[in-house]
């Protein structure tokens, strides 16, 4: 779930390493004006259109995993669909906006992989990015 204006490469290069990981079936959950383009630079995709959540909550019915975030931005259009997305009971990845809006709604699950760089483990830590740099390991093991 991804790629807000202007962002559809991340959520593309997101669903093509799925699909290089090992995963089956990838769906493309992104915006109108991407759901087309991920599809023609990637038959083995399947891209769906979502502007609310009840677009996909037959497609979410049927997901055994989530990667959230890439190229997501934090718009209006991610911010509508946040809330169902962080509820659902899925392993996920969450990356890139997801954690930043991680960061706004705290929330944890022990089966969640999270993918922050330093400045968004910052903001999840509520730190600088100088405290994380002192002891990354430490940041590490409290982000856990």
């Amino acid at each position: 779930m991804g790629g807000g204006y202007g962002y559809a490469g991340a959520v593309h290069l997101a669903a093509e390493a799925a699909l290089n990981s090992g995963a089956g079936l990838v769906s493309v959950a992104t915006r109108k004006e991407h759901a087309l383009q991920v599809h023609l630079l990637s038959p083995e995709l399947m891209g769906h259109t979502v502007e609310q959540i009840s677009d996909i909550s037959e497609l979410l019915s049927k997901a055994t995993v989530l990667v959230l975030g890439p190229g997501m931005a934090q718009r209006q259009w991610a911010k509508r669909i946040w809330p169902a997305l962080i509820s659902l009971d899925l392993p996920r990845v969450i990356d890139a906006d997801a954690l930043n809006f991680l960061a706004e709604t705290p929330a944890y699950s022990d089966n969640w992989v999270l993918t922050p760089h330093l400045g968004e483990a910052a903001r999840l830590l509520q730190c600088s990015t100088v405290d994380i740099l002192q002891d990354r390991y430490k940041a590490v093991r409290t982000l856990q």
